[in-house]
């Protein structure tokens, strides 16, 4: 879990973002409700009890970003799952959709949360020679009952054979 080393921000209207609050020790604080906040907890996510990166989408599909700066150039695939916990997953409601970016480039995206469950990712990140901006975005059309979570890991380049 590095999401200690992350910075939040709630995008806003018209392309504005607003800063979360810095690390506090358990979280980022985000300003728009006391359940907007990225951080670590536990869940369970299609009957299975995981730790996860919570991340509560933000009303109106404005995006909720979570940024990780420096991150090393040797990190080549980013691995993972995502989904609504399931006690908010039986509620009903859309999918939240988590898009990564690197060095503000999209690069791939998933959707979940619609139906109990979680779903995986596997993405292959650009190479570089430099460290990089690597931001996690979280959005959904309608933010009820829409408690994601989710988990990411950064792979170094496969070795060949």
């Amino acid at each position: 879990e590095n999401v200690h080393r992350a910075a939040a921000y709630e995008g806003a209207p018209g392309g504005e973002r607003e800063a979360c609050a810095p690390w506090d020790g358990e979280r980022l604080e985000c300003p728009h409700a006391e359940w907007t906040w990225v951080g670590p907890t536990e869940g369970e996510l299609g009957r299975v009890r995981m730790p996860c990166t919570w991340t509560h989408p933000l009303p109106d599909g404005r995006p909720l970003d979570v940024v990780f700066e420096n991150v090393p150039p040797e990190g080549r695939r980013v691995a993972g799952f995502a989904g609504v916990l399931d006690a908010a997953a039986a509620r009903g409601g859309p999918d939240v959709r988590l898009a990564l970016r690197v060095d503000g480039r999209p690069v791939d995206a998933i959707e979940a949360g619609a139906e109990p469950g979680y779903a995986t990712f596997a993405w292959t990140i650009p190479p570089s020679d430099a460290p990089r901006r690597v931001t996690f975005r979280v959005s959904a059309p309608e933010d009820g009952a829409r408690h994601f979570c989710w988990g990411a890991t950064l792979f170094a380049e496969e070795p060949a054979e």
